[in-house]
């Protein structure tokens, strides 16, 4: 098999990289990671005819660097 380009080697080490740093990631921000992925994706699968509810998940990134967990599911977003 040939050798890898140096562009696919940077693309591969880029890769590793994002695994890495998305394994170190806290409960709280993987469960955030999911319901952004859920928004994104809420649009296609309502085009395609699917009844779509993505997680309702307020979280602040100042809660994010403390390490707080995610407030329960319902809660009103609070007033600023």
């Amino acid at each position: 098999m040939d050798e890898l380009t140096p562009e696919m080697q940077r693309l591969f080490a880029a890769k590793e990289n994002r695994r890495q740093r998305l394994a170190r990631a806290s409960f709280p921000e993987k469960i955030a990671a999911l319901v952004r992925l859920q928004a994104l994706a809420a649009p296609i699968q309502r085009q395609r005819g699917r009844t779509v509810k993505p997680w309702l998940f307020q979280m602040t990134m100042e809660s994010l660097l403390l390490n707080e967990t995610p407030p329960p599911y319902g809660t009103p977003k609070p007033k600023n």
